[in-house]
């Protein structure tokens, strides 16, 4: 079901943001983002005995299968927003490059640092052009689970998930698009136009902006 939603997104007709301003325009005033949903060839076979035996397995199987990774909600213009999920080639340079980036405390978290130790989740996913990325756990009671650590903060023991399986983060993605980039993830996805000094942030996405009654 969760990889049927993907195709669904990959086959939006004309797909847009609606997006509202920061701040600087009427709150009536709106913009409306181009997007392009991009998809990648199906990934090796032997690349996919990298994918962990965790809850979820079975759909980041049939989603690497088809994809090697995608890049969804990217604007049109320049390709450099959205939320890309990486191939499977990727995920040991972006989770090294992410335990880098924390500073260990031996005091708080003895051992390494990390409620979560070094080899206990992977990097799979982040929003285009963000310093965080989103991150599987592989071991312990929340295996499974995806999680939104910051770059600047290691990932704490009691911090709820974004979703508890790659097939719910897959359903997230599709459902609530604008829910996930502006409140869930905390890299908003900011777009900018002929007024550069206005930013602007996803307010509902519309699958075709020729039918304006039908978006989320």
């Amino acid at each position: 079901m969760s990889l049927e939603l993907i195709d669904r997104l990959l086959a939006d007709t004309d797909p847009v943001f609606e997006c509202k301003a920061i701040r600087g325009v009427p709150d009536t005033e709106r913009h409306i983002e181009p997007l392009v949903h991009l998809a990648n060839p199906p990934c090796a076979d032997a690349l996919l005995q990298r994918i962990p035996d965790v809850p979820g397995k079975e759909a980041a199987e049939a989603f690497y299968r088809k994809y090697n990774g995608v890049l969804l909600y990217t604007d049109r213009a320049t390709e450099t927003a959205g939320v890309e999920i990486f191939p499977i080639d990727w995920w040991r340079e972006r989770t090294a490059s992410m335990v880098d980036s924390w500073t260990f405390d031996e005091r708080s978290c003895p051992g390494g640092g990390m409620s979560y130790g070094r080899n206990d989740f992977i990097a799979f996913a982040h929003s285009r052009g963000a310093s965080n990325c989103i991150h599987w756990v592989l071991r312990g009671p929340r295996a499974g689970a995806i999680y939104g650590w910051d770059w600047t903060s290691p990932p704490g023991r009691d911090e709820p998930p974004m979703a508890e399986t790659f097939a719910d983060f897959l359903k997230l993605l599709f459902d609530r698009p604008v829910y996930f980039f502006n409140e869930l993830y905390s890299c908003n996805t900011h777009f900018t136009n002929e007024r550069p000094l206005v930013e602007w942030l996803p307010d509902r996405y519309l699958p075709d902006r020729q039918q304006p009654s039908v978006g989320r």
